[in-house]
């Protein structure tokens, strides 16, 4: 693997909620470096900006925010062309609200 994968680029939508706060999408772009621990296990970090939009419940508003997104993760080979994950990213923090994720990632190369 190589150290340095150029240009990820993310996006998401809400389909869930915290109390009165809603995500309503998100869009980001990333680098991300990989440190390869042996020939199946690689760690990585990732670095980008993400801009995303915030509902409010309750006829609170919405508010539009773009900021820093960061985040650590580890993949694991299965076979030749496939890997599964797990990866936290903090989105940003828009409006005083944290934004983070955590995933559970397969991944395939054809």
């Amino acid at each position: 693997m190589s150290p340095l994968r150029p240009g990820l680029l993310r996006l998401g939508a809400g389909v869930g909620s915290d109390s009165n706060v809603e995500i309503d999408h998100y869009l980001g772009a990333c680098d991300r470096r990989i440190l390869p621990l042996n020939h199946a296990l690689s760690v990585y970090g990732l670095m980008g900006v993400t801009s995303s939009k915030v509902n409010f419940r309750g006829g609170g508003g919405s508010v539009s925010d773009t900021g820093l997104s960061y985040g650590i993760g580890a993949d694991i080979g299965v076979g030749r062309a496939a890997t599964i994950g797990v990866e936290w990213v903090s989105l940003m923090r828009p409006s005083g609200y944290e934004l983070n994720a955590l995933s559970v990632l397969a991944k395939f190369r054809f």
